[in-house]
């Protein structure tokens, strides 16, 4: 798959899943017009970003900065504060990594030296 493709995939992945949780937490009507001003933040971000993701590797990284303000921006006078954010961003990341989680841990339990394991698969992601 090449580089643009993935870096798509992950982006329709974070518009899908917070789609779903926008109007899960604030009805279909309104959820709908949160989730349009976050697809556009965030493409709009990502753009005006570029320069600082010259890799796929920081794309891949880079997009979750980008997820964090552009929901921020959608939820506008939505969120009263702070931790509201932190609740949906934390929600929406939650569903993204079950999983991955599942299956990492799974991993782990059936190694010899899951600690290892956990080192060296943590090292690959942060090279």
């Amino acid at each position: 798959m090449a580089e643009n493709e993935q870096l798509e995939q992950l982006i329709q992945y974070f518009f899908m899943l917070t789609e779903n949780h926008l109007t899960n937490s604030y009805g279909s009507e309104r959820g709908s017009e949160m989730s349009g001003i976050f697809k556009k933040r965030f493409r709009e971000l990502l753009e005006k970003h570029a320069d600082m993701m010259p890799d796929s590797l920081s794309k891949r990284h880079g997009v979750n900065p980008v997820f964090v303000l552009a929901l921020d921006d959608a939820l506008g006078n939505e969120r009263p504060s702070l931790e509201d954010l932190k609740r949906d961003v934390l929600a929406i990341y939650n569903v993204m990594m079950q999983g991955f989680n599942s299956q990492l841990i799974e991993q782990l339990e059936s190694n010899d030296d899951p600690w290892s394991q956990f080192v060296e698969f943590t090292k690959m992601g942060n090279k």
